[in-house]
């Protein structure tokens, strides 16, 4: 299903790639690598049982536990909405959902420096728009929130934190938008149908909506979930701050 998805946004993809990596315009979309297609067959048995088609879709990775085996992580799959969004009990390093975000947080937005909040609310609306012409809903932002220990360089730093022997906890944000292969097709015309019928009778907001509502949801949540901090001088000229790494197709904010 995901192959004929991406079958009908590949133009749009492509230009939206086009327009970011040439023409310079913000996107944390997170990158299609390649689809592979695998054939398998059984050989015992072939007559009876014909080859089947496996398709692989490999897109970019935001965070790599194997690399980072020193830093914890938690990580949110965030859509703007807060019906069916909870995970109770969640295991290590499971991927938390919006509710979970907001009891994190204490329904506090994350702060980011002034030039991050830019890059993403910019770069979220550049992708959102294409998704919404391209007809596609249900996709998500993943948030990847990494606390490092940072060791002290220089004896003479160890010496400056004798509480803490010179350690530094220091946090790098990162963030694409994924699971964007969703047609708002038939079926979830229907699904969308349904569930606003239940919202009539006092339950919540559906989970499922027409592409242009859904990216309205989606940029206003994401704008009350990520607030921008005004800098003062004091704060850039403290030795213990250093912030912000910013690239193509991520978000890196980082503070230490």
């Amino acid at each position: 299903e995901e192959l004929e998805m991406f079958h009908a946004l590949s133009n749009n993809y492509f230009m939206h790639m086009k327009e970011s990596l040439i023409g310079g315009m913000k996107s944390v979309l997170m990158k299609i690598l390649g689809i592979f297609t695998i054939t398998t067959k059984n050989t015992g048995n072939a007559s009876i049982q014909p080859p089947k088609k496996h398709h692989f879709l490999l897109m970019e990775k935001l965070y790599d536990f194997a690399k980072d085996e020193d830093s914890d992580f938690v990580l949110f799959d965030l859509k703007g909405n807060i019906r069916n969004r909870y995970v109770s009990n969640p295991m290590p390093n499971s991927v938390l959902l919006d509710v979970n975000f907001l009891e994190t947080t204490g329904g506090i937005p994350l702060t980011l420096t002034e030039s991050s909040k830019k890059y993403l609310k910019t770069a979220i609306q550049f992708d959102t728009l294409m998704l919404q012409r391209a007809g596609i809903v249900d996709y998500s932002l993943l948030v990847c929130i990494r606390k490092k220990i940072i060791l002290p360089k220089t004896i003479e730093d160890t010496k400056k934190e004798d509480g803490n022997q010179g350690k530094q906890d220091c946090y790098v944000l990162r963030i694409g938008i994924v699971d964007y292969l969703q047609l708002y097709n038939y079926k979830k015309i229907v699904e969308s149908s349904v569930k606003r019928a239940a919202m009539l009778a006092g339950q919540l907001e559906p989970t499922v909506i027409e592409p242009s509502s859904y990216r309205n949801r989606f940029l206003r949540s994401m704008d009350q979930y990520f607030i921008s901090y005004l800098p003062t001088d004091k704060y850039l000229s403290s030795p213990e701050s250093h912030l912000e790494e910013v690239e193509s197709g991520q978000v890196h904010n980082r503070l230490c």
